[in-house]
């Protein structure tokens, strides 16, 4: 059975959840109908399934050729640094893992590959990725920093074997990267020392190859989590001197808004916080309602809320002249949220946010985005 990366579920929400317990939650505001003359972006997903199952995975891909013009492939799990380093063949398991999702992804496809040297929890070096994923890293490797040159040579060498393997259309060399910069900044400039080595090398061995690093956007709009603004503000203004275009990870409903109204700006504030193009290389919303910590903090998710927030997005980015959009779940995961023990922590934050329910049945936003991609990209 192939194996596919599923950290993002396991990531660590990093703004404090625990204090927006208190804020209130509103109606949701009529939602606006827009569609364009032209699309100017791409439109996909993730291949996550929704179960580890040989049909689970078969279903996803499958409606991934459907629903898609653009697929992420999108690595969270650790590094191999030991054999990248060596430059050596990675293990088998990885490796299958590579060609199986190659052999499922249309040559009409574009492709979106997305690696990141940073730990899923965003706090330090990427763990080690090898027989299986997220594995504590061997020693001397768990006393490096992000500068070690040997770190630097590694990375720089799976990012090659990567792009030479998927041949991406575009490439996210980190994720979520200014999360580090919030929850561990003593790690900071020596990050930013292997993101700028890490840039410069890749342009020299593919200079048409659009490179870049995700951030957090909730994270960069001034009251919207805990984050210190004056810091992501100077952080943001130090990645954007090494890449190419900037993307968003966006989860609005981990804000202190909740699945309540949002800023009507939203959206233009953070889409002008570069001139560089942009992309949501990954988002979502809840369809349903949940809670977590045992009903401290309950997300009062509906399908009509999440169609809303797909429309104005996909509207709001076409204004934007958007790369692409991702949006991360394709189809609810909560076979697989129920094997781990149907916990109420974070591992059900992302559960809803498919635009196809846990039975297979399209969403709202789902026809929403059919609607969507079926107008021409430009």
């Amino acid at each position: 059975m192939v194996k596919h990366s599923f950290s993002k579920i396991l990531w660590a929400v990093g703004w404090g959840v625990i204090s927006i317990l208190t804020l209130a939650q509103t109606g949701c505001e009529k939602k606006e109908n827009l569609n364009p003359q032209d699309r100017t972006y791409y439109m996909g997903f993730t291949p996550l399934p929704y179960a580890l199952t040989p049909a689970a995975i078969d279903y996803t891909y499958t409606q991934l050729e459907q629903s898609a013009d653009i697929v992420c492939h999108h690595f969270d799990d650790g590094v191999p640094w030991v054999e990248a380093l060596k430059d050596t063949a990675f293990h088998p398991g990885l490796q299958q893992d590579w060609a199986y999702r190659k052999s499922r992804t249309l040559p009409s496809q574009k492709v979106f590959l997305a690696f990141t040297p940073i730990r899923f929890d965003r706090v330090a070096l990427a763990s080690y990725r090898a027989a299986t994923p997220n594995m504590d890293m061997p020693s001397p490797w768990n006393t490096y920093s992000f500068n070690h040159p040997d770190v630097k040579k590694a990375y720089l060498t799976y990012c090659k074997r990567g792009i030479d393997f998927f041949n991406p259309h575009y490439f996210l060399m980190g994720i979520e990267v200014n999360l580090l910069l919030k929850l561990n900044p003593s790690l900071w400039q020596d990050y930013l020392e292997l993101h700028t080595y890490v840039y410069q090398q890749l342009k020299k061995a593919y200079p048409d190859l659009p490179v870049a690093v995700s951030v957090s956007g909730i994270d960069l709009l001034e009251g919207y989590t805990d984050a210190d603004h004056a810091q992501q503000t100077e952080g943001l203004t130090q990645i954007l001197q090494q890449t190419d275009f900037l993307g968003f990870s966006l989860y609005s409903y981990q804000t202190r808004y909740l699945t309540g109204d949002l800023p009507t700006d939203m959206f233009s504030q953070l889409f002008s916080l570069t001139s560089k193009p942009i992309a949501i290389t990954e988002t979502g919303y809840p369809a349903q309602r949940f809670s977590v910590f045992t009903n401290s903090i309950t997300f009062e998710g509906t399908e009509d809320k999440q169609d809303r927030y797909i429309s104005q997005l996909l509207t709001a980015s076409n204004h934007e002249n958007m790369l692409f959009v991702i949006n991360f779940v394709l189809r609810d995961y909560d076979q697989l949220w129920q094997a781990w023990g149907s916990k109420d922590d974070i591992t059900i934050l992302w559960r809803d946010t498919g635009l196809i329910d846990e039975n297979a049945s399209p969403r709202k936003g789902f026809q929403t985005w059919k609607s969507y991609l079926k107008i021409p990209k430009k």
